[in-house]
């Protein structure tokens, strides 16, 4: 099973809702009758959009707090925080927050098929970070919006880093200072805010395309790396 803190959510929804699923490793038996049963419960955070800015925070060298998390609950982009760690940043956990701070300075090791979709973020950390790092695993992540494989190792060369791939893993040889670059062509929200987030590792500015694809996830993505201090401009 690929994905499988995404399977964990809903069962996690399912049961707040007095709906009982017994598992048997991939199994999964519904008794019936059963009906859901109305509560209120504290949405958390997302963590899929957090990542781009706690990236951001790593990538740079700065700091970033993200606040209405809830660690406990199964989200799979949560991984990219022992991730970034591994390559150096500090992460901070706090009861309701996550701050990231400091500059990621070593290679990555990852297996992405519990979060597949963290796989072009990781790959502009990489792109962006001296050594060789491994990304494996996420094959799926080829039927996503877009070919997230294909286009990440896009994005990467685009930025200037050198890239194998094989079946099973992209290496990725990155560089402290990635050139300013072009990415254009998916409509892919998370490629394009994983785009993002390389640009503020390049030496010169880069044009990222299809700027109105992160409505889909995160409407306010743009606002928020204003917010940031990153100079922008939307051009049509």
């Amino acid at each position: 099973m690929v994905s499988e803190p995404y399977v964990d959510s809903t069962l996690r929804v399912l049961k707040l809702h007095g709906i009982e699923v017994q598992r048997s490793g991939r199994r999964f038996l519904v008794p019936a009758p059963q009906a859901y049963r109305g509560d209120r419960i504290r949405v958390p955070g997302d963590a899929s959009s957090a990542a781009y800015l706690w990236a951001a925070a790593a990538i740079t060298g700065g700091t970033v707090d993200v606040e209405g998390l809830d660690e406990d609950w199964p989200q799979a982009d949560l991984a990219i925080l022992p991730w970034l760690e591994s390559m150096g940043a500090i992460v901070a956990r706090g009861p309701d927050s996550v701050r990231v701070s400091g500059r990621t300075t070593l290679p990555l090791r990852a297996n992405v098929d519990d979060a597949p979709d963290l796989l072009p973020l990781l790959g502009v950390l990489a792109a962006s970070t001296p050594g060789r790092s491994i990304l494996s695993g996420g094959i799926h992540a080829r039927r996503k919006e877009s070919d997230r494989r294909a286009e990440t190792v896009r994005l990467v060369r685009a930025m200037g880093a050198r890239i194998t791939v094989t079946p099973q893993a992209m290496r990725i040889e990155g560089r402290l200072h990635p050139r300013g670059f072009a990415y254009g062509g998916a409509a892919d929200h998370r490629m394009v805010m994983s785009a993002a987030v390389g640009a503020l590792a390049a030496t010169g500015p880069s044009q990222i395309g299809s700027a109105d694809a992160v409505t889909k996830s995160f409407p306010g993505f743009w606002d928020a790396m204003a917010r940031l201090g990153v100079a922008l401009e939307k051009r049509r």
